[in-house]
């Protein structure tokens, strides 16, 4: 990881980081912080860029990765797990045709990848604005919600998702999912653009209630 943390950190404050080739950790990794602020913040060539872990009152605004990803990882911008009160603005995902993962269908892009098997439940959680564009996966996501480890999650808003892909993956055409979610509740989705398949735009799995979503219109 190019910035890690992983003791007690109370009110940290970032912006305008960049990193390359960061290809076995997140670029920006953050566990146990109580507060803090990052902004205009991007990873090119990396595993993944941001990953907040039983954290709480975290703000972003500006999170982008170009080209993530490696054979053995799945390219993700933001994962949050196990964290409390986190609000997110403007996630930029860019997969290049070059990139293919169609041969291991877990090597999914994933814009925001809510949630870990291994970790317990999100609560309070609102994204606004998720832009993702994938030329080179079978199958990518615009938000992706895990079942946890123990609990539910609650009380996440997605405003604006918009997830494209056109089909150039060597192996076969890629499938994008606006989102699709686990074991969640009191979940809302507004505006969800769609493009370049006829795959659903919107999954919702066992155990997720209380669920909302809007379209916008073509």
């Amino acid at each position: 990881h190019t910035v890690y943390f992983t003791t007690d950190v109370t009110n940290f404050f970032g912006s305008r980081w960049r990193t390359q080739s960061c290809a076995n950790g997140h670029a920006y990794k953050f566990r146990a912080v109580n507060g803090a602020v990052l902004t205009d913040i991007s990873s090119r060539s990396a595993r993944a860029v941001l990953a907040i872990e039983e954290s709480s009152r975290f703000y972003v605004d500006g999170c982008a990765g170009y080209d993530i990803g490696t054979a053995t990882f799945r390219p993700e911008c933001v994962n949050v797990v196990s964290s409390d009160d986190v609000t997110i603005k403007n996630i930029t995902l860019r997969i290049a045709s070059t990139f293919d993962y169609a041969s291991n269908s877990a090597l999914r892009p994933t814009a925001l990848a809510i949630g870990d098997s291994a970790y317990t439940a999100v609560t309070k959680l609102t994204v606004t604005g998720v832009d993702t564009n994938c030329r080179g996966a079978d199958q990518a996501f615009g938000v992706f919600i895990e079942a946890p480890s123990t609990g539910t999650h609650a009380n996440i808003t997605v405003d604006g998702i918009s997830i494209m892909g056109d089909g150039t993956c060597s192996t076969g055409a890629t499938v994008p999912v606006s989102s699709r979610a686990f074991s969640v509740d009191k979940l809302k989705i507004n505006g969800i653009t769609h493009t370049g398949s006829d795959t659903p735009t919107l999954v919702l799995e066992s155990s997720t209630s209380n669920c909302t979503a809007s379209f916008v219109s073509n």
